[in-house]
């Protein structure tokens, strides 16, 4: 058979810590990184430009930029500051999901090339693609939420004074995309979870698992705030209530204090995993060695790897924890949710049994982000008003039909 020409592959040199790429016996060096199965975004730029110079016959070089920024030079800058910046929330990782976007059309050219022609350009090819673990076609708020992300980028630049104000001013003019003028997909809010439905997944689940997923149903705390949990954020003076102030929240920049109070039946769920030693009260690492403890027969030997791939966190994460729900429901055909319907599923209850100043305060939203999000007991009043306007039309109805009668 004919020999085929294929691509060069992304190598990484872990002496150096190098990655690079070889061609023809020439090698030729992209950048450094930590990971090999996840180089940095300059590494992939100068990766993309080698192969697109390799198919279209141009000279094999790594383009060097001197005294000319490039898009993924200042990418990189931002993601630098952003690690640092956000590195107890997950906004780092929506920037690297815009500036993967951004990079992958438009890392080799110049900062000052980049304007609201290119950036309604890479808008339109957002437009139609599809995301690759689930297939589906981005939607028009992820769409826009990516376009203000980079926006974002570009002010950051601005402040560094690497970027001309001007610059920014121009991008700023392209509007976001609206309903109706797109060909992009909505979004779809998730409605909250059934309670039946929570019911028949708790006996799949193992009991840490199982404890935070009822932890959170009765506290509405988020995902990320019932994994976090630790005893000296625990107030447990009181023997009716206890409170759980977080210095580290998802408003705090905003200067806003987040207190959660967790009632008898949240405090007996939490009596038996409270400890003293300073860690997370709900750890995998500690499940899965008291599990692996439980299996083995010969207590003298320990099978355990040396060097395993993949170890348990000491707390779980919001992706974690969701992927066990997930797990669990795919596995025993149960309607796969999410943690944040559970939030959702006690907003909504709180809204039905009391008002929005109640959520308000149980949830740590503001009164007007509550009722934009949990709109069920405004539904419920548009009801009432047109059962009583429809019982009250019946007199001018009959009068209407019987005049028309005796025409």
């Amino acid at each position: 058979m004919p020999r085929t020409n294929k691509l060069p592959k992304l190598q990484f040199h872990k002496a150096s810590r190098r990655f690079l790429v070889q061609i023809k016996g020439k090698k030729h060096y992209l950048g450094n990184g930590d990971n090999p199965k996840k180089p940095p975004l300059d590494v992939t730029s100068n990766y993309n430009e080698i192969i697109r110079r390799l198919l279209g016959g141009e000279p094999i070089t790594v383009a060097e930029s001197f005294g000319t920024l490039t898009v993924v030079e200042l990418v990189v800058r931002h993601q630098e500051w952003a690690a640092a910046r956000y590195m107890r929330s997950n906004e780092g990782d929506n920037f690297r999901h815009a500036a993967k976007h951004l990079v992958a059309k438009f890392g080799r050219i110049p900062v000052e090339e980049f304007g609201p022609r290119r950036l309604s350009e890479l808008r339109t090819y957002l437009e139609g693609s599809y995301r690759k673990k689930t297939g589906n076609r981005m939607t028009r708020q992820g769409i826009n939420k990516v376009v203000s992300k980079i926006k974002q980028i570009f002010t950051w630049g601005v402040s560094q004074e690497i970027i001309k104000p001007e610059q920014l001013t121009a991008l700023r003019t392209l509007p976001p995309l609206l309903e109706g003028h797109t060909s992009a997909p909505e979004a779809t809010q998730k409605p909250p979870v059934d309670d039946d439905v929570i019911r028949r997944t708790l006996p799949h689940l193992c009991d840490q698992a199982k404890a935070v997923v009822s932890l959170q149903r009765l506290s509405g705390m988020r995902p990320g705030e019932v994994c976090k949990l630790v005893m000296e954020h625990l107030d447990t003076s009181r023997d009716d209530y206890w409170i759980y102030s977080m210095r580290l929240h998802k408003t705090a920049h905003h200067g806003k204090r987040r207190v959660i109070i967790l009632g008898q039946a949240a405090i007996q769920i939490l009596k038996p995993w409270i400890r003293n030693d300073g860690l997370p009260l709900f750890s995998p690492l500690e499940r899965m060695n008291a599990l692996r403890q439980s299996q083995r027969v010969d207590l003298s030997r320990n099978r355990r790897k040396s060097q395993p791939r993949k170890v348990p966190g000491t707390r779980y994460t919001t992706q974690s924890y969701g992927k066990a729900i997930k797990a669990v429901c795919e596995k025993n055909n149960i309607p796969t949710w999410s943690p944040n319907q559970l939030r959702k599923a006690n907003a909504t209850e709180v809204l039905e049994r009391f008002d929005v100043s109640h959520a308000s305060a149980m949830l740590g939203n503001s009164p007007k982000i509550l009722q934009e999000c949990y709109a069920k007991e405004d539904r419920t009043k548009a009801v009432r008003v047109a059962q009583v306007l429809s019982e009250q039309s019946v007199g001018w109805r009959d009068t209407e039909v019987a005049s028309e009668s005796t025409g």
